[in-house]
């Protein structure tokens, strides 16, 4: 649907990162929250990403999806840091 274009995209964050190389990016690297909304206006889906200056998303070169929307439920992306 994002790539299709049906899907519009609005950036919740989109900051430069102070030290990119403490994540393994490039210096002019940005950290981006993005929400991609349907055609009414309500959000489907939210991915972070990390955007390189030669315009490559850097980590494993794919956005990140966080939260999703189906149908009334939302999904939201839990990491267990302690298993």
């Amino acid at each position: 649907m994002i790539t299709s274009g049906q899907l519009v995209s609005a950036y919740l964050r989109n900051m430069h990162l102070i030290n990119p190389s403490s994540v393994g990016e490039p210096w002019c690297t940005y950290a981006q929250m993005i929400r991609y909304v349907d055609e009414t206006g309500r959000w489907v889906v939210e991915v972070f990403q990390y955007l390189r200056p030669d315009g490559s998303i850097g980590a494993s070169g794919k956005a990140d999806p966080k939260r999703i929307r189906l149908n009334d439920m939302v999904y939201i992306l839990q990491i267990d840091h302690f298993a």
